[in-house]
């Protein structure tokens, strides 16, 4: 049983852009979530989802940081302008608008995977691509990463 947004699941979407989310990932969500998740398209060519409780604790520590002015504007701007709240219907879909599935490169089919604190959405072929490049990074700082967790 999955407790956290952690894995991933290959999806499909129907020609009318809805994705069927997977259900663990749906048995995840915490009633605060009040079944809405917050897309935002995120710098990469995917999109994030995240459960509308945990995006409003997001939104209050980033808006929270100290930032100069050209980064603050920058932040509100492309996400606050890039995002869309979504809800569950009754077979668990949510509704992806054509802008977004653009910008994420969304075909018939999606892989949506855990990222700890939000879902990503991402074009199958384009993730294999985003971890092999997420591969080197992270084998950079596997050793620190490593001794802090244990």
């Amino acid at each position: 049983m999955v407790t956290a947004l952690e894995g991933r699941y290959r999806c499909t979407i129907d020609d009318k852009g809805r994705i069927a989310f997977p259900a663990p990932f749906r048995r995840a969500l915490s009633p605060e979530a009040n079944d809405t998740l917050v897309l935002v398209k995120a710098v990469e060519p995917c999109l994030y989802a995240f459960p509308f409780d945990i995006w409003q604790k997001f939104k209050s520590n980033l808006l929270g940081r100290p930032m100069d002015y050209r980064t603050r504007m920058a932040v509100t701007r492309l996400w606050g302008m890039n995002l869309k709240y979504v809800t569950f219907d009754k077979q668990g879909r949510i509704q992806i608008p054509a802008d977004f599935a653009a910008h994420a490169q969304l075909g018939n089919e999606a892989v949506v995977g855990g990222a700890f604190n939000r879902f990503e959405i991402w074009n199958p072929g384009l993730l294999e691509e985003a971890l092999r490049n997420s591969a080197d990074t992270f084998m950079k700082q596997l050793g620190e990463i490593m001794d802090f967790a244990v």
